[in-house]
């Protein structure tokens, strides 16, 4: 049985496709909400508001049917956090980014 994903996304467009694997972008979020406050990044200053939008364009970089190390991809994950309302510089959200992607290629890289 496949399930339905969306994949990358450039300006408006939706691109859909049919695959095995299906990454939950809100079960991810959900999951950096409950410890973004233990992250050795983390200020007492910021609410996770500020982080959330590292931790999706991380996820959102990530791409299981081509599953590349970070160094790879981090200039996706810039690229989809400059597209969000954003309060941290990518120098500061980046590592948020970067923990969000390798949690994933973790997952789905070694299997």
């Amino acid at each position: 049985m496949s399930t339905k994903r969306i994949v990358e996304v450039t300006s408006d467009d939706t691109v859909e496709e049919i695959c095995n694997i299906h990454i939950d972008v809100a079960a991810e979020i959900a999951y950096w909400r409950s410890i973004y406050g233990k992250q050795p990044y983390y200020s007492s200053s910021r609410k996770f508001i500020a982080y959330e939008p590292a931790y999706r364009a991380g996820v959102e970089a990530f791409n299981p049917d081509d599953p590349l190390k970070w160094e790879e991809r981090e200039a996706r994950a810039k690229e989809l956090y400059e597209l969000e309302s954003r309060t941290l510089s990518w120098g500061n959200a980046k590592v948020a980014a970067r923990d969000a992607y390798n949690r994933l290629y973790r997952k789905y890289a070694t299997t």
